[in-house]
């Protein structure tokens, strides 16, 4: 035990030793230059970094034709001649990296362009050389500027522009114009170097990262102190924010976020609308209150109106994903799902919980078995069975007249003798056709009796409620045959998500192929989709599969049915700017908080909170949801199973007496139309004799 302890200590010792030091030339975190040290000897590392394999690309610019109001042919105002330092350096210490030599922003965006399969995949690092050039005039410092700030803005993984200068950092400072920096785009950011001497470096930055995430909008940072450098050496896992105002844009959303609006006046007398969290029902309200002991920062609420980021054409955006592009924003929360598109302009935490995407729609109704034994036949067969015994009866009673007798028997109740399997006794033989008449008949009832029975029994034995919709091939069924029409929230995540996917076949494909060829009913949430619901059977309501359990509890007046299959995977997470010095810290605190296990104690805590709109329908609907029977399966006749099959036996005994009497009757007179005939006849040849 103690050679094992001794060990581990040596292996601690050695990893220590090992790991790299946080003074490091190069940023724990993004590796970019500080200005603590050489330029040289932080390009020498940055070397040695990329011939380890590290995805890392260096751009060097050389004679750079930065003036906006210039073609893209050189000017004389405007072209550098430069003294190849950076470049000679780089050479020197055998460093790959890419050369632009008098290139303007169009030459060097083409390049970048055809070359952008390549890049895609590399941190680039722009280092633009202007050693040669002394600015003096401040327009022409801010048409630099205006120029690298076109420079790939495709860009969203590159370093700060690293700019070489021949004045010195007062100079500089004195020619950087703080409210110019607001006209460059959000994502520019760069850091200045002064090259008075040898190894004297001096640096200016255009919005850095302090404290490990606190990014300095539209502001320079002239780092002079050791605790200037080690505010930005610090790693995000040391974030302070120093409460820093923070603004989270929110969409209402049941058990997630439920928004309370609330009221004040300003000094002016006019209303202010403010937005909270509740703090009992949303469960991204406990979420931020440990980031915000964690982080240190507060924070004010955005409303996006119910729209979680929708794209229209030219890549133009709205919703949450719009505040967050344009800067209003600094974190998109409240169930934003993961998407391709939205992933392309905005970038998200792993994720903050993970939910399937269900179904719901109204319970089915019981069905009436009013007219059971009529089911077992389709209304074609019954009919033909009726029509081959009136031709039947119209048959034997041709026969029996053209052969000049009268049947001894009415036919009514030979018909029943076949059907009961009986046999009927007659005074004389009957002709051949009547008898293979009567047998032909026996034998159809033989079969048709055994079918009817058949068919009776699987009847019974089905369930006494309406076609359900429970599982995913039921699903497809009932939107391609447009039986049922599906909603979702207009602007919502998956509706926008399901027009995206090029899928050929599943849910996904019909749904979409649904919406694209039919003007589906936009609804603006989910307790307006549950009403909508409730009110027409044929409507189903899609979305998160928590979200619609909860709903049925807290909203729904009646038993409502969630399906017991899932269409797919929803990924909710928190919505980041691009590049943002937010997303490591609070992904790797979410994700903490995730395998703790407290967002699934606060989704119970929040469910238990939430009062039961019915609970007799409640309570209904959890007993029997997802229990349907199968054609496999037995049930025990009901009430008024019984109750349909007196009535229709009533039925059609009175039916069948009513038929009986007919034929009675009719023979009856029949016979007495006959003897009278007959005595007229003999009358009238006895009168003649």
């Amino acid at each position: 035990m103690k050679h094992l302890i001794i060990a581990f200590t040596i292996l601690i010792i050695i990893v220590a030793i090992k790991s790299p030091s946080s003074s490091s030339t190069i940023h724990t975190q993004d590796k970019i230059y500080l200005g603590n040290n050489s330029l040289w000897s932080y390009m020498e590392e940055l070397c040695g970094r990329i011939h380890y394999d590290e995805n890392i690309i260096i751009i060097l610019v050389e004679n750079f034709n930065y003036s906006s109001r210039t073609s893209s042919s050189s000017s004389p105002s405007s072209t550098i001649t430069s003294i190849m330092r950076t470049r000679n350096f780089l050479e020197q210490t055998n460093c790959p990296f890419e050369y632009f030599n008098g290139s303007n922003v169009q030459m060097i965006n083409a390049e970048m362009e055809i070359q952008i399969n390549r890049f895609i995949n590399y941190r680039l690092l722009f280092i633009i050389d202007m050693i040669p050039k002394i600015f003096t005039d401040q327009f022409q410092f801010n048409d630099l500027f205006l120029s690298l700030d076109k420079i790939f803005p495709k860009c969203t993984n590159c370093f700060p522009f690293i700019i070489l200068f021949q004045q010195s950092i007062d100079e500089l400072s004195r020619l950087m114009d703080k409210n110019f920096i607001q006209q460059l785009n959000r994502k520019f950011r760069s850091t200045l170097v002064s090259i008075m001497g040898h190894n004297h470096f001096r640096v200016i930055h255009i919005r850095p990262i302090l404290d490990g995430c606190l990014q300095y909008q539209d502001q320079t940072f002239k780092p002079t102190t050791i605790d200037d450098f080690n505010r930005m050496q610090k790693p995000y896992t040391k974030c302070n924010l120093n409460q820093t105002m923070l603004t989270m844009v929110v969409n209402n959303v049941s058990l997630l976020c439920r928004i309370d609006k609330t009221y004040i006046r300003d000094n002016n007398g006019s209303e202010i609308e403010l937005f909270n969290l509740n703090p009992i029902y949303s469960v991204d309200y406990h979420l931020l209150e440990l980031l915000q002991r964690k982080w240190n920062f507060r924070y004010r609420l955005l409303y996006a109106e119910q729209n979680w980021g929708t794209c229209h054409g030219n890549n133009t955006w709205k919703g949450s994903i719009a505040y967050l592009l344009n800067g209003d924003a600094d974190i998109g929360i409240c169930a934003i799902s993961r998407t391709y598109l939205r992933n392309n302009v905005v970038d998200f935490n792993q994720f903050s919980m993970m939910d399937g995407i269900g179904f719901i729609l109204k319970y089915p109704k019981k069905t009436s078995k009013q007219w059971l034994l009529m089911k077992p036949f389709s209304w074609q067969i019954w009919l033909m069975i009726i029509a081959s015994f009136i031709l039947v009866y119209l048959f034997l009673h041709y026969t029996a007249h053209k052969i000049g007798e009268l049947l001894t028997t009415p036919i009514i109740i030979r018909l029943y003798a076949i059907y009961l399997a009986r046999t009927m006794k007659v005074h004389h033989l009957e002709p051949i056709w009547i008898r293979i008449t009567y047998l032909s008949c026996m034998l159809s009832m033989i079969v048709m009796t055994t079918l009817y029975s058949a068919q009776l029994y699987s009847y019974l034995q089905l369930s006494n409620q309406e076609k359900q919709i429970d599982t995913i091939d039921q699903f497809i069924i009932a939107i391609r045959t447009n039986t049922y029409s599906p909603l979702f929230v207009k602007n919502g995540n998956l509706r926008n998500m399901i027009l995206q996917l090029d899928m050929k076949t599943g849910p996904f494909y019909w749904i979409s192929h649904y919406l694209k060829r039919n003007n589906a009913i936009n609804i603006g949430n989910y307790m307006e989709g549950i009403d909508y619901i409730q009110k027409n059977p044929r409507y189903i309501l899609i979305g998160n599969s928590r979200i619609l359990e909860l709903l049925r509890k807290s909203f729904a007046q009646e038993r409502l049915l969630l399906g017991s299959e899932l269409l797919g995977i929803d990924i909710l997470a928190y919505a980041f700017q691009k590049n943002s010095p937010l997303l490591k810290p609070f992904s790797e605190q979410i994700m903490t908080i995730q395998e703790m296990g407290l967002i699934n104690r606060w989704l119970w805590k929040v469910s238990q909170a939430i009062n039961i709109a019915n609970p007799s329908a409640y309570y209904e609907s959890i007993r029997t949801n997802n229990r349907f029977r199968t054609n496999d399966e037995w049930e025990m006749m009901q009430l008024i199973d019984f109750e349909a099959l007196f009535n229709s036996w009533i039925f059609f005994i009175v039916f069948s007496t009513f038929v009986f009497i007919i034929e009675i009757t009719g023979q009856s007179f029949y016979c007495h139309l006959y003897r009278m005939t007959i005595e007229k006849i003999m009358n009238y040849i006895i009168a003649k004799l």
